[in-house]
This record gives structure tokens, sequence and C-alpha cells, in this order.
């Protein structure tokens, strides 16, 4: 896809989104973070990362989350390097969900997001479609939504729809205006994956995907 860096007399406005107190998200995480705890390593201007982390220019703890399990999922383990084996299935190994768990968290207020699930939204952000179904090289894509962040002082994250669990919506929060306590952490959908119960549920709800994960060795 072509990449292109952000128009130098831009003008325009994001369209928004609502994110409304109540909403349910989920997230997959290590066991030694929280479910509401923001992420505030900062990530290289260029290399490694993900799609809209903070960087050392442009420092922000931000909280990657979806609006489904299933998403949340697939963001985490179903990316472009696990492949089809000859019978059409692919294998997570053992060490992918090794202390990981998959949590639920509810918003405690509104929040407003630059919306970029549409071609109108993209093009009012003056972004190409590369933003949010470019591979895994990030740098750029970093770039533009720190050069978003500038422009749009009221946003508190950006919406957009995964290209993994294709049309389902996928959320990055800022956590520098977000302000605290804005998620509140649902325990009994708290779920850690490496144990036996979790390896069942995580197979179940990635059979549709034709996906599996190693079962844990007994001792």
């Amino acid at each position: 896809m072509r990449r292109e860096g952000p128009p130098s007399r831009y003008r325009g406005t994001p369209h928004a989104y609502i994110l409304n107190a109540g909403e349910r998200l989920w997230r997959v995480h290590s066991r030694r973070y929280e479910a509401s705890e923001f992420n505030d390593v900062e990530t290289d201007e260029h290399f490694g990362g993900g799609r809209f982390d903070g960087t050392k220019t442009h420092p922000y703890p931000y909280y990657y989350a979806a609006a489904e399990q299933t998403t949340a999922l697939a963001e985490v383990f179903l990316r472009d390097e696990l492949r089809f084996n000859q019978w059409g299935y692919r294998t997570i190994q053992r060490a992918a969900i090794n202390g990981r768990r998959i949590s639920a968290v509810q918003t405690a207020r509104n929040l407003t997001l630059i919306a970029l699930r549409t071609g109108p939204d993209l093009a009012a952000a003056a972004a190409s479609t590369w933003l949010v179904q470019g591979g895994s090289d990030y740098g750029p894509s970093r770039a533009v939504a720190h050069w978003l962040r500038d422009n749009a002082p009221w946003a508190q994250g950006l919406i957009w729809t995964s290209t993994i669990d294709l049309g389902k919506p996928s959320v990055v929060l800022f956590g520098d205006r977000c302000g605290p306590s804005t998620l509140k952490e649902v325990p009994e959908h708290a779920m850690d994956l490496d144990d036996e119960p979790g390896t069942t549920w995580l197979n179940a709800a990635l059979a549709p995907y034709h996906t599996l994960v190693r079962r844990p060795r007994r001792h």
C-alpha cells in the first residue's frame, strides 16, 4: 500500500465517535499488569511496537482493546506470521499464551474518539486505508496518529475496524486524556489463558478461526 504523510495545510476536523459510559471492552494482557492499566512504555519512533503507541517525542500511555472477546484474541494471536498448515489450521505455541489473561473492563464515562472506521472517516482525517490496514511496520502509522492527536486535542483515542477479525471495532485510548479511573475491571470475566480451563476456553473461542493452542503438559 502507498503510504502518505499528513498534509501540510490541513484545516479539517476528524470525525468523532462517542464510546458511551458503561461500554464493555476486552483486552488480552500479561498477568503482570492490571486489566485497566495503561501501557506507559515508550516505543521507538520507527521500529517495533504497536500501530498507535506513544513514543519519546510523543509520549502518552496507551491502551488497546476491542469490543468483542474474539477480536481481542485475534489482534494478539492471529497475526500474519501465524500460518495455516496443509490441512487449513493454525497452531498457537504455548509460549505465546504463557502468563496471559483476557479481561473485561467497563468505561466509567463517555469517551470521544477519532473515528477511522469508514472511507469518509479516513478521508476526514486525511488518511488512506494503509493507516489501519497496513502490515506490521508501524512507524508511519504512529506518526499519523501523533499528528491526529495534535490536530484534535479533544480526542481521547482512536477507533477503527480490525483487519484480522474483519469489520469488528478495535480501539486505542490515550491515557493522558482519559483521566483517572476511566476503566473499571469486570473481575468475573477475567480468565487466565495458559492453564487447563483457559486453554479449553481459548480453543473453543478460536475454533471458528481454524486455530488451536497446544494443551499444557501434565506433570
